[in-house]
């Protein structure tokens, strides 16, 4: 990648997507644009502002940025410059959804270090793709920039941030990743990955998991893999084995031992319960 003193050249494809990298050499101008389509960028390294309709978003290396379509924004860098990657968006990809990207969204995304795990690994799956193309590679990289998207929108309305305070910004990432993890349970868990999506290491990850949760990550996966269970078997006439599969087990034994773990029953005779006594998953 070579250091440029413009912007890039963004033109979108036919299918929606493009995913550009940008190494800003020093004295790199950009005057201020707007676009038709939708940007979300990830801060590899150096420093810099986005200026966003005049206001100014200051950022550094682990940020993510959005930039909505048609909002009027500006890239200043600072020492050492910037180097991006950029994914640009169609705005009729984002029509049925007008809300995930709305133009009040512009700028650094609060939280943004608790998602750029995230992101680094669907910009290099869809660089990948969009240097060789296999069948269905499009398909892939347009579901891969909407993830982002998404994992954006999620993030910048999820619940505030703790006190500023000795480990404030590692407190403040896991309580975002904990906020995400509500609606991600059912991933595998790797412990690993998650401290280091955060940049943090496994005993501090672990630590600052179980002050915001009140428990153990291993704990809080299962009990709220037991809780959407219990809604599934309650509220629906799924079978065990695809309610099972659907919170995250492979093993149908496995989920048997959970369920028990969690509430004392097996998932056959806990619904029976439930229809009978009227239990709900908050009991569990």
């Amino acid at each position: 990648m070579n250091p440029s003193r413009s912007p890039v050249p963004v033109r979108i494809p036919p299918h929606g997507v493009f995913v550009w990298e940008t190494e800003h050499a020093p004295g790199f101008r950009m005057d201020p644009e707007a676009h038709p389509f939708a940007e979300v960028f990830y801060v590899l390294d150096g420093v810099g502002e986005f200026v966003v309709d005049g206001r100014r978003h200051p950022c550094g290396a682990g940020d993510v940025v959005a930039v909505p379509g048609g909002v009027r924004h500006a890239i200043e860098d600072g020492t050492p410059p910037l180097t991006l990657y950029g994914i640009g968006v169609a705005a009729d990809l984002l029509a049925r959804d007008p809300g995930a990207l709305p133009p009040g969204r512009a700028g650094v995304v609060s939280g943004s270090r608790a998602l750029a795990g995230q992101v680094r690994t669907n910009v290099r799956r869809m660089l990948y793709e969009q240097a060789d193309p296999g069948p269905g590679g499009r398909t892939l990289v347009v579901g891969l920039a909407l993830q982002v998207v998404a994992a954006v929108a999620r993030a910048a309305t999820a619940p505030g941030a703790p006190p500023a305070g000795p480990g404030g910004a590692g407190r403040q990432a896991v309580g975002r990743y904990l906020a995400d993890l509500a609606r991600r349970f059912h991933e595998p868990v790797r412990v690993d990955r998650a401290a280091d999506e955060l940049g943090l290491s496994r005993r501090s990850f672990t630590r600052l998991f179980r002050q915001a949760a009140g428990c153990p990550y291993a704990e809080y996966v299962e009990r709220t893999r037991v809780r959407h269970a219990c809604r599934l078997l309650r509220e629906t006439a799924r079978e065990i084995a695809p309610v099972a599969f659907e919170c995250g087990y492979e093993d149908l034994s496995a989920f048997y031992r959970a369920f028990k773990r969690q509430t004392g029953s097996s998932p056959g005779r806990w619904r029976e319960a439930a229809r009978r006594d009227g239990a709900t998953p908050d009991d569990v």
